[in-house]
Protein backbone atom coordinates (compact mmCIF):
# COMPACT_ATOMS: atom_id res chain seq x y z
CA UNK A 1 0.00 0.00 0.00
CA UNK A 2 1.29 3.58 -0.86
CA UNK A 3 2.52 5.27 1.94
CA UNK A 4 1.03 9.14 1.49
CA UNK A 5 3.34 11.46 2.91
CA UNK A 6 1.53 14.09 4.64
CA UNK A 7 4.39 16.44 5.19
CA UNK A 8 3.23 18.42 8.66
CA UNK A 9 0.33 17.03 10.10
CA UNK A 10 -0.86 19.89 12.53
CA UNK A 11 -3.91 19.40 15.06
CA UNK A 12 -5.54 22.69 15.47
CA UNK A 13 -4.59 22.95 19.04
CA UNK A 14 -3.00 26.43 20.40
CA UNK A 15 -0.78 27.02 23.34
CA UNK A 16 2.25 28.19 24.74
CA UNK A 17 5.30 26.45 23.84
CA UNK A 18 9.27 27.15 24.71
CA UNK A 19 11.97 27.83 21.50
CA UNK A 20 14.32 24.99 21.49
CA UNK A 21 17.48 24.42 23.42
CA UNK A 22 20.10 27.43 21.95
CA UNK A 23 23.07 26.03 19.93
CA UNK A 24 25.50 24.84 21.52
CA UNK A 25 29.57 24.46 20.72
CA UNK A 26 29.32 20.95 20.49
CA UNK A 27 26.12 20.65 18.14
CA UNK A 28 26.74 17.73 15.83
CA UNK A 29 27.01 19.35 12.75
CA UNK A 30 24.39 17.55 10.12
CA UNK A 31 25.46 16.92 6.35
CA UNK A 32 23.51 15.56 3.23
CA UNK A 33 24.41 13.37 0.76
CA UNK A 34 23.09 10.86 -1.80
CA UNK A 35 25.55 8.49 -0.76
CA UNK A 36 24.43 5.17 0.83
CA UNK A 37 28.00 3.66 1.06
CA UNK A 38 28.11 4.69 4.98
CA UNK A 39 25.56 2.96 6.08
CA UNK A 40 25.82 -0.45 3.79
CA UNK A 41 30.15 -0.10 4.99
CA UNK A 42 28.59 -0.97 8.53
CA UNK A 43 25.51 -3.81 7.42
CA UNK A 44 26.46 -7.31 7.25
CA UNK A 45 23.26 -8.35 5.46
CA UNK A 46 19.73 -7.69 5.36
CA UNK A 47 16.99 -10.16 6.15
CA UNK A 48 13.14 -9.67 4.62
CA UNK A 49 10.19 -10.78 6.68
CA UNK A 50 6.86 -10.38 5.19
CA UNK A 51 3.99 -9.66 7.40
CA UNK A 52 1.13 -11.66 6.38
CA UNK A 53 -2.00 -9.74 4.57
CA UNK A 54 -5.37 -10.60 5.69
CA UNK A 55 -8.60 -8.65 5.15
CA UNK A 56 -8.95 -8.46 8.97
CA UNK A 57 -5.81 -7.63 9.57
CA UNK A 58 -4.11 -4.89 6.65
CA UNK A 59 -2.47 -1.84 8.45
CA UNK A 60 -2.93 1.33 6.32
CA UNK A 61 0.50 4.29 6.35
CA UNK A 62 3.13 5.18 8.59
CA UNK A 63 2.02 2.34 11.45
CA UNK A 64 4.97 1.68 13.74
CA UNK A 65 6.61 -1.35 14.67
CA UNK A 66 8.09 -2.55 17.96
CA UNK A 67 9.71 -5.66 19.33
CA UNK A 68 8.96 -8.25 21.78
CA UNK A 69 10.69 -11.31 22.36
CA UNK A 70 9.19 -13.67 19.87
CA UNK A 71 7.76 -11.02 17.78
CA UNK A 72 6.61 -7.67 16.43
CA UNK A 73 4.12 -5.29 17.53
CA UNK A 74 2.60 -2.78 14.94
CA UNK A 75 0.58 -0.29 16.08
CA UNK A 76 -1.92 1.66 13.67
CA UNK A 77 -2.77 4.74 15.29
CA UNK A 78 -5.01 5.91 12.05
CA UNK A 79 -6.55 3.11 12.07
CA UNK A 80 -6.81 2.37 15.56
CA UNK A 81 -5.90 -1.13 15.74
CA UNK A 82 -2.51 -3.28 17.42
CA UNK A 83 -1.72 -6.10 15.69
CA UNK A 84 1.12 -8.86 16.71
CA UNK A 85 3.32 -10.63 14.46
CA UNK A 86 5.71 -13.66 14.88
CA UNK A 87 8.85 -13.44 14.48
CA UNK A 88 8.24 -15.42 10.77
CA UNK A 89 5.62 -12.61 10.03
CA UNK A 90 2.58 -14.78 10.74
CA UNK A 91 -0.41 -12.74 11.77
CA UNK A 92 -0.79 -13.81 15.62
CA UNK A 93 -4.13 -11.18 17.25
CA UNK A 94 -5.20 -8.34 16.99
CA UNK A 95 -4.21 -6.45 20.77
CA UNK A 96 -7.18 -5.28 22.18
CA UNK A 97 -10.08 -3.42 20.41
CA UNK A 98 -10.96 0.08 19.45
CA UNK A 99 -14.25 1.13 21.09
CA UNK A 100 -15.77 2.76 24.13
CA UNK A 101 -16.40 -0.30 26.25
CA UNK A 102 -14.14 -1.88 29.20
CA UNK A 103 -10.95 -2.82 27.86
CA UNK A 104 -11.38 -1.08 24.49
CA UNK A 105 -8.94 2.10 22.98
CA UNK A 106 -11.37 4.92 21.93
CA UNK A 107 -8.36 6.71 20.21
CA UNK A 108 -4.89 4.62 19.70
CA UNK A 109 -2.00 7.31 20.40
CA UNK A 110 0.49 4.64 20.64
CA UNK A 111 2.12 1.64 22.19
CA UNK A 112 4.94 0.77 23.72
CA UNK A 113 6.27 -2.81 24.42
CA UNK A 114 7.38 -5.49 26.78
CA UNK A 115 6.19 -4.16 30.34
CA UNK A 116 6.38 -6.56 32.12
CA UNK A 117 5.82 -8.55 29.28
CA UNK A 118 2.74 -6.98 28.27
CA UNK A 119 1.57 -4.83 25.18
CA UNK A 120 0.67 -1.30 26.70
CA UNK A 121 -2.03 0.75 24.46
CA UNK A 122 -2.31 4.60 24.98
CA UNK A 123 -5.75 5.91 24.43
CA UNK A 124 -7.13 9.44 24.70
CA UNK A 125 -7.83 11.01 26.86
CA UNK A 126 -7.03 8.66 30.26
CA UNK A 127 -6.60 5.04 29.32
CA UNK A 128 -3.82 3.09 29.68
CA UNK A 129 -4.45 -1.07 29.11
CA UNK A 130 -2.27 -3.23 29.53
CA UNK A 131 -2.53 -6.27 27.27
CA UNK A 132 -0.89 -10.03 26.55
CA UNK A 133 0.58 -10.94 23.58
CA UNK A 134 -2.01 -13.29 23.32
CA UNK A 135 -4.14 -10.04 22.96
CA UNK A 136 -6.30 -10.30 25.87
CA UNK A 137 -6.72 -7.09 28.44
CA UNK A 138 -4.52 -7.88 31.62
CA UNK A 139 -5.52 -4.54 32.51
CA UNK A 140 -6.70 -1.27 32.42
CA UNK A 141 -5.73 1.88 34.19
CA UNK A 142 -6.82 5.95 33.80
CA UNK A 143 -4.07 8.83 34.32
CA UNK A 144 -4.97 12.17 33.45
CA UNK A 145 -4.28 13.66 30.52
CA UNK A 146 -1.88 11.78 27.87
CA UNK A 147 -1.05 13.98 25.86
CA UNK A 148 0.39 12.82 21.57
CA UNK A 149 1.86 9.84 23.27
CA UNK A 150 2.84 8.75 26.30
CA UNK A 151 5.04 5.61 28.05
CA UNK A 152 5.58 3.74 31.41
CA UNK A 153 8.64 4.62 33.46
CA UNK A 154 9.90 3.02 36.77
CA UNK A 155 8.25 6.91 38.02
CA UNK A 156 5.31 6.59 36.80
CA UNK A 157 4.00 7.75 33.42
CA UNK A 158 6.04 9.71 30.97
CA UNK A 159 3.92 12.23 28.40
CA UNK A 160 4.88 14.49 25.78
CA UNK A 161 2.78 17.18 25.29
CA UNK A 162 4.73 18.94 22.15
CA UNK A 163 4.39 22.63 21.22
CA UNK A 164 1.18 24.53 21.74
CA UNK A 165 -0.25 22.26 23.22
CA UNK A 166 -1.76 24.48 25.83
CA UNK A 167 -0.36 22.74 29.15
CA UNK A 168 2.54 24.24 31.38
CA UNK A 169 5.31 21.81 29.53
CA UNK A 170 6.02 20.14 26.68
CA UNK A 171 7.04 16.87 28.67
CA UNK A 172 5.45 15.81 32.20
CA UNK A 173 6.30 12.78 34.57
CA UNK A 174 3.17 11.98 36.45
CA UNK A 175 3.17 10.03 39.26
CA UNK A 176 0.95 7.01 40.79
CA UNK A 177 -0.01 9.33 43.34
CA UNK A 178 -1.15 11.37 41.15
CA UNK A 179 1.70 14.35 41.30
CA UNK A 180 3.20 15.85 38.16
CA UNK A 181 6.53 17.16 37.53
CA UNK A 182 6.65 19.40 34.47
CA UNK A 183 10.08 19.85 31.83
CA UNK A 184 10.52 22.20 28.87
CA UNK A 185 8.34 25.22 30.24
CA UNK A 186 6.98 26.99 27.31
CA UNK A 187 7.04 30.89 26.54
CA UNK A 188 6.12 31.11 22.58
CA UNK A 189 3.33 30.23 20.42
CA UNK A 190 3.74 27.93 17.60
CA UNK A 191 0.92 25.34 16.28
CA UNK A 192 1.03 21.76 18.04
CA UNK A 193 2.10 18.99 15.58
CA UNK A 194 0.67 15.52 15.70
CA UNK A 195 3.39 12.89 15.31
CA UNK A 196 3.35 10.19 12.63
CA UNK A 197 6.16 8.40 14.45
CA UNK A 198 7.03 7.05 17.90
CA UNK A 199 8.69 9.75 19.15
CA UNK A 200 10.22 7.47 22.33
CA UNK A 201 12.66 5.03 22.22
CA UNK A 202 14.74 2.91 24.61
CA UNK A 203 17.77 2.14 25.64
CA UNK A 204 18.79 0.41 29.13
CA UNK A 205 16.84 2.42 31.67
CA UNK A 206 17.14 5.61 29.65
CA UNK A 207 13.95 7.36 27.89
CA UNK A 208 14.87 9.20 24.36
CA UNK A 209 12.51 11.50 22.69
CA UNK A 210 12.57 13.88 20.13
CA UNK A 211 11.43 17.32 20.51
CA UNK A 212 9.28 17.92 17.11
CA UNK A 213 10.60 21.71 16.34
CA UNK A 214 13.68 21.22 18.28
CA UNK A 215 16.87 20.09 16.70
CA UNK A 216 18.01 18.54 20.72
CA UNK A 217 17.12 14.72 21.40
CA UNK A 218 16.31 14.40 25.06
CA UNK A 219 17.02 11.67 27.44
CA UNK A 220 15.07 10.83 30.74
CA UNK A 221 16.33 9.07 33.53
CA UNK A 222 15.16 8.74 37.45
CA UNK A 223 13.27 11.74 37.39
CA UNK A 224 15.39 14.53 35.45
CA UNK A 225 15.51 15.34 31.78
CA UNK A 226 18.57 15.92 29.92
CA UNK A 227 19.59 17.29 26.59
CA UNK A 228 21.42 14.41 24.67
CA UNK A 229 22.15 15.36 21.46
CA UNK A 230 21.83 18.26 19.07
CA UNK A 231 21.99 18.46 15.50
CA UNK A 232 23.36 21.75 13.50
CA UNK A 233 21.06 21.55 10.56
CA UNK A 234 22.71 24.57 8.54
CA UNK A 235 20.83 25.84 6.30
CA UNK A 236 17.77 24.16 6.73
CA UNK A 237 17.51 24.88 11.00
CA UNK A 238 14.52 26.53 11.90
CA UNK A 239 14.86 30.37 12.06
CA UNK A 240 14.56 32.03 15.65
CA UNK A 241 12.31 33.86 14.02
CA UNK A 242 9.17 31.10 14.04
CA UNK A 243 9.34 30.96 17.69
CA UNK A 244 8.52 34.88 18.21
CA UNK A 245 5.08 35.09 15.74
CA UNK A 246 2.34 36.30 18.24
CA UNK A 247 -0.33 34.06 16.11
CA UNK A 248 0.67 30.33 15.83
CA UNK A 249 -0.60 30.38 12.34
CA UNK A 250 1.59 32.96 10.30
CA UNK A 251 4.20 31.33 12.50
CA UNK A 252 3.69 28.03 10.77
CA UNK A 253 3.08 30.25 7.60
CA UNK A 254 6.42 31.24 7.65
CA UNK A 255 8.10 28.06 8.32
CA UNK A 256 6.35 26.30 5.21
CA UNK A 257 7.35 29.32 2.73
CA UNK A 258 11.30 29.54 3.97
CA UNK A 259 13.19 29.19 1.09
CA UNK A 260 15.83 26.90 2.02
CA UNK A 261 13.34 24.57 3.50
CA UNK A 262 13.75 23.21 6.99
CA UNK A 263 14.75 19.93 8.70
CA UNK A 264 13.21 17.88 12.00
CA UNK A 265 14.83 14.91 14.28
CA UNK A 266 11.82 12.38 13.05
CA UNK A 267 13.42 9.75 15.03
CA UNK A 268 16.23 8.89 17.11
CA UNK A 269 18.09 5.55 18.26
CA UNK A 270 20.77 3.93 20.28
CA UNK A 271 21.94 1.14 21.86
CA UNK A 272 25.80 0.51 23.11
CA UNK A 273 27.55 0.94 19.48
CA UNK A 274 25.63 2.87 17.13
CA UNK A 275 23.13 5.81 17.53
CA UNK A 276 21.32 6.59 14.66
CA UNK A 277 18.82 9.96 13.33
CA UNK A 278 16.48 10.21 11.29
CA UNK A 279 15.74 13.47 9.50
CA UNK A 280 12.92 14.43 7.63
CA UNK A 281 13.27 17.68 5.05
CA UNK A 282 10.45 19.83 3.90
CA UNK A 283 10.66 22.63 1.32
CA UNK A 284 7.96 24.42 -0.47
CA UNK A 285 6.72 22.40 -3.98
CA UNK A 286 9.11 20.27 -3.21
CA UNK A 287 7.66 17.73 -1.02
CA UNK A 288 9.50 15.92 1.53
CA UNK A 289 12.52 13.91 1.94
CA UNK A 290 14.88 11.77 4.71
CA UNK A 291 18.10 11.84 5.36
CA UNK A 292 20.13 9.62 7.83
CA UNK A 293 23.06 10.08 10.59
CA UNK A 294 24.88 7.00 11.90
CA UNK A 295 27.04 6.94 14.70
CA UNK A 296 29.93 4.98 15.84
CA UNK A 297 32.33 5.50 18.34
CA UNK A 298 32.10 8.98 18.84
CA UNK A 299 31.88 9.66 15.13
CA UNK A 300 29.04 10.38 12.71
CA UNK A 301 29.23 9.55 9.07
CA UNK A 302 25.65 10.53 6.86
CA UNK A 303 23.82 8.50 4.22
CA UNK A 304 21.27 8.63 2.15
CA UNK A 305 18.50 5.73 1.79
CA UNK A 306 16.74 7.19 -1.27
CA UNK A 307 13.97 9.86 -2.64
CA UNK A 308 10.65 9.57 -0.41
CA UNK A 309 7.70 8.02 -2.41
CA UNK A 310 10.02 5.94 -4.86
CA UNK A 311 12.66 3.64 -1.87
CA UNK A 312 10.93 1.76 0.09
CA UNK A 313 14.02 2.50 2.98
CA UNK A 314 12.91 6.24 2.57
CA UNK A 315 11.25 7.36 5.89
CA UNK A 316 11.07 3.54 7.36
CA UNK A 317 13.58 3.39 10.11
CA UNK A 318 12.06 2.37 13.27
CA UNK A 319 13.45 0.55 16.01
CA UNK A 320 17.18 -0.70 16.98
CA UNK A 321 17.67 -3.82 19.06
CA UNK A 322 21.14 -4.97 20.25
CA UNK A 323 22.06 -6.57 17.24
CA UNK A 324 20.10 -5.24 14.30
CA UNK A 325 18.25 -1.88 13.13
CA UNK A 326 14.85 -2.81 11.94
CA UNK A 327 12.71 -0.62 8.99
CA UNK A 328 9.01 -1.28 8.06
CA UNK A 329 9.15 -1.23 4.00
CA UNK A 330 6.43 0.04 2.27
CA UNK A 331 4.40 -3.12 0.09
CA UNK A 332 3.82 -0.65 -2.85
CA UNK A 333 7.55 0.74 -3.30
CA UNK A 334 8.56 -2.55 -3.25
CA UNK A 335 6.51 -3.55 -6.21
CA UNK A 336 8.27 -0.76 -7.97
CA UNK A 337 10.68 -1.05 -10.69
CA UNK A 338 14.01 -2.05 -9.35
CA UNK A 339 11.76 -3.01 -6.22
CA UNK A 340 12.65 1.05 -5.86
CA UNK A 341 16.32 0.06 -4.90
CA UNK A 342 17.77 0.77 -8.14
CA UNK A 343 20.46 3.52 -8.47
CA UNK A 344 22.38 4.39 -5.92
CA UNK A 345 20.26 1.91 -3.92
CA UNK A 346 21.92 -1.12 -5.88
CA UNK A 347 24.66 -2.03 -2.95
CA UNK A 348 21.50 -1.96 -0.72
CA UNK A 349 19.95 -4.60 -2.51
CA UNK A 350 22.99 -6.50 -2.73
CA UNK A 351 22.88 -7.28 0.94
CA UNK A 352 19.09 -8.69 1.33
CA UNK A 353 20.42 -12.59 2.00
CA UNK A 354 16.49 -13.72 0.94
CA UNK A 355 16.00 -11.42 -2.34
CA UNK A 356 13.29 -14.26 -3.68
CA UNK A 357 11.05 -13.00 -1.19
CA UNK A 358 11.15 -9.01 -3.82
CA UNK A 359 9.46 -10.90 -6.22
CA UNK A 360 6.35 -11.74 -4.29
CA UNK A 361 5.21 -8.92 -2.91
CA UNK A 362 2.46 -6.97 -4.09
CA UNK A 363 1.09 -3.10 -3.99
CA UNK A 364 -1.60 -4.37 -1.87
CA UNK A 365 0.40 -6.54 0.71
CA UNK A 366 1.26 -5.23 4.17
CA UNK A 367 4.41 -3.89 4.79
CA UNK A 368 7.56 -6.01 4.94
CA UNK A 369 10.01 -5.95 7.73
CA UNK A 370 13.68 -5.43 7.12
CA UNK A 371 15.92 -6.46 9.89
CA UNK A 372 19.39 -5.02 9.04
CA UNK A 373 22.42 -6.89 10.86
CA UNK A 374 24.61 -4.77 12.06
CA UNK A 375 28.27 -5.46 11.60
Amino acid sequence: MRRIECGLLLALVVGGCARPAPKVADAVVFEKTTKVTAFTDAVDHIELVPLETGISFLLGVNPMLDLTEDGYVVTDSRTGRILYFGQDGAFRCHVGTKGRGPGEYPMLLNSQSDVDGNIVAFSYPDKVLYFGTDGNLVREEHWDDLGTQSCIVPDGLLTYFGYGSGRPTRVALTHRDGKQKGFLPPNDQVINMTPDRTVFSFFRDTVFFVDTYNPTVYSYKDGAVQPEVTFDFGKSAIEDKFYHFSDPFEAMDFILATPNGFSLVRRYQRNDRFQFLEEVFQKKEEGVDYHYGMCSDGVWSWFYLGKAGESPFAGSMQVLSDQCLYFLLDADALSGKDHGLGGNLAPLRALISNPEILEKVTPDDNPVVAKVYLK
